[in-house]
Parts: C-alpha cells; structure tokens; sequence
C-alpha cells in the first residue's frame, strides 16, 4: 500500500499556510517513495502545478469543481412549468449565493469530494484532509463513512485552528458537528504544540500529533527576481505574513524605533492586499515611518525568502493572545537571519536596539529541524490505526 491520498482546498502558488502545507506534504510523502493522490479545487493558478512539485511522475491530481466562485448577476432564468414554492425555493437560493458566495462554494466543493471518493476502491497507506476550511473533513468524513476501501487507510485531519471552538463563544451545533466528524479520522495533526489545548474539546490528546509548519530546506529554490534592496549602509528588517490591529500590530514598537534609532534604515513588509485588516496596518506603520518602509503584496513564497535573505533581521511578532506559533518562522528559518521577537504584551520595544548594532545575542533562538520536514514527517509516517 504504497499509495496515500492528499485532500486540500489550497496548494502553492497559493500563499496560505495551508496551500504551503499541502505542498509540502505532497513532496516529502514522494521523497519518501510513495505515490500521490491529490484532489483539489479546479483553480486557474493550478494551470501548471504538477510541474512545480519535485516527483511529478509520483502524482495523481483530480481537480474538482468550478475555476471561481458561483457569480450572481440578479437576472434569474424563467421557471416555466414550475410551481410557486419551487420558485419560492430557487429565490432564496440564490440570495444564499449571493451574500455568502464563498460558503456556497465551500458547500459544493465537500460534497463533490465526497462524490469523487465515495466508490474509490484504491486501498490506501494514509489519507490526509487538510482544513482549513472544515469542509474539506466534512466531505472527507462523509465518504469514509460509507467506503470500505477508505476505513482501511490511517486517517488524519490536518488543522490550524478548530472550526467550533476558535471564538470565545461557540456555538454547540458546530461543536458537536466538528466532533462527529472527527470520529472517522483515527489522528488530527496541529501545527505546534501550543495549539493541542484548543482542540481538548474535540478529542482525546493521545489523538493529536505535532507537525510543525515546515518545508525541505534541500535545493531551495531561490527566486531570481531583483529586489532593491542591496546594502547601501542602510539597515534592512523586515516582517513577513499578517498583520491585525490587535493581535499582531507592531505599533508601538514602530513609534519606539522612530524615536530612538539614529541609524538609516528600511523596514520592509510582505504581506497580502486581500486582507483588508493588514493593509490598514501597513498604512499606520507608514504614517509613523514614514519613506523609510517598503511594502511588497502578494509575493511568491520564494520571492518573499528571497527578501528576507537580503535583510540584516527578522521582526516576529506575538501576543498573549496569540496561541499560534506563525507559520511565517519555517520562511524565516530558510532565510537564516537573525530574529527578533517583538512581545506585543511585555513591550519588549528597547530589546531591539542592539539589532540596530549588528548585536544579535538576544536572537530568537530555534531549533531548525523542528521546522525540516525530513525530520517533522517521522511523527506520523508509520503511524497505525
């Protein structure tokens, strides 16, 4: 049974921690001698994806579905022959897709996964859900109900966050949905071990197992892409990922640095333009440094290790509230900067004034193969139901 199977709703090129995730999966599941299926949403920016991964002769993709999001253009077709509550039904449908357009999708993709999976007879090693968004598990769970072929496989549920439990508040609808599907998967896999707590309500903890965001470090691939950014006798910091108003804003520390160093610098930034709360905080960062801050959106995995190559240090960014260790630190570790850890709660602003002297002796220290998933892949491969 030399075979697994790889379910996602994202993949590189997109740059999510779960399209990062999936990808380096699917390349060390190979590196490793095994043979892929991977089933994912049919996505333009999946034109060319078998050729980005390493064993591309190893991989079996199935995309599923539509190539964008159901479009509402509020012109109905005529429902000759059709009854009023027909009609009636057809109407709130579409005002479903119009307002929650991406949860109708999401809908369609579980169940066509689901369909896909549902009288598959090959008798695989492994089979791995990557959520988010849950309904990945949901369609995963609902055909290993059913499918004979697919209960034999070890089963596992890779997460960031829970579905039901992620606010302070949860609904208990969601809690117990969330906790029946899980009952199909034999192990649920978590980013760092302080996420384990978030999931208790879930499932037993001897259920959980610890994979951290990580990538192979071997033959990285390094963006040829030219960046200005060049040692000027200018300092370069930068952060990559997202930024939130509350839990990730390095306001104060911005308005620390801007009163006391001297020295010339430039504060960079890679981020995305779809999260409309990042870029508001970009914009209070530039209003405090002004010109000295660059911002680059929506980079390449590799374009933005490339960036962070050139610079003198990292900023990391955490918060008492923050029980995610950020997948960006597997990108860091790649770059093999210096980093600084900014505690949003502690106010730790003046630790960085000796990353400003080329002084690194209060580094975040890592331990790189934690983040190598040559070494991070052993914690499940081989594991028995």
């Amino acid at each position: 049974m030399n075979r697994v199977l790889i379910v996602s709703y994202y993949c590189y090129p997109e740059s999510t921690p779960r399209g990062f995730r999936c990808f380096e999966f699917v390349n060390e599941y190979t590196r490793r001698g095994y043979n892929v299926d991977l089933i994912l949403p049919k996505k333009n920016k999946f034109a060319n994806l078998l050729s980005e991964f390493r064993n591309p002769d190893k991989i079996t993709i199935s995309f599923l579905g539509e190539t964008e999001y159901p479009a509402f253009t509020g012109a109905q077709k005529e429902n000759k022959g059709k009854g009023i509550l027909d009609s009636f039904k057809g109407g709130l449908m579409n005002l479903y897709k119009f307002f929650f357009p991406e949860t109708h999708y999401l809908v369609k993709f579980s169940n066509q996964i689901f369909s896909a999976l549902k009288l598959n007879v090959t008798v695989y090693e492994s089979i791995v859900s990557i959520g988010l968004p849950f309904h990945v598990h949901k369609g995963v769970a609902k055909a290993i109900e059913i499918n004979p072929s697919l209960q034999k496989a070890v089963k596992f549920a890779d997460y960031g966050d829970p579905f039901s439990t992620a606010s302070n508040k949860p609904l208990e609808r969601f809690v117990e949905t969330e906790k029946k599907v899980l009952t199909y998967f034999d192990y649920l896999i978590v980013p760092n071990i302080r996420s384990i707590h978030a999931f208790l309500p879930l499932v037993e903890e001897n259920k959980i197992k610890v994979v951290n965001h990580c990538m192979n470090f071997d033959n990285l691939k390094i963006s040829n892409r030219a960046f200005d950014l060049e040692d000027r006798g200018r300092i370069i910091f930068a952060y990559t990922g997202i930024l939130y108003k509350e839990m990730r804003n390095p306001k104060v520390l911005m308005e620390f640095i801007k009163t006391h160093i001297r020295q010339d610098f430039i504060f960079v930034i890679c981020t995305i333009s779809s999260n409309v709360e990042s870029v508001q905080v970009v914009e209070e960062i530039k209003n405090i440094l002004g010109d000295k801050v660059r911002v680059y959106y929506d980079l390449d995995r590799y374009d933005v290790i490339t960036v962070l190559k050139k610079s003198d240090f990292l900023l990391n960014i955490i918060s008492g509230t923050d029980h995610l260790l950020t997948s960006k630190l597997v990108d860091y570790v790649a770059s093999d900067r210096p980093i600084f850890e900014y505690k949003i709660n502690e106010n730790n602003s003046v630790d960085i004034l000796s990353f400003f002297e080329q002084d690194y002796t209060k580094r975040l220290k890592l331990n790189n193969d934690q983040y190598d998933i040559k070494y991070e892949f052993d914690k499940i491969v081989g594991l028995k139901k």
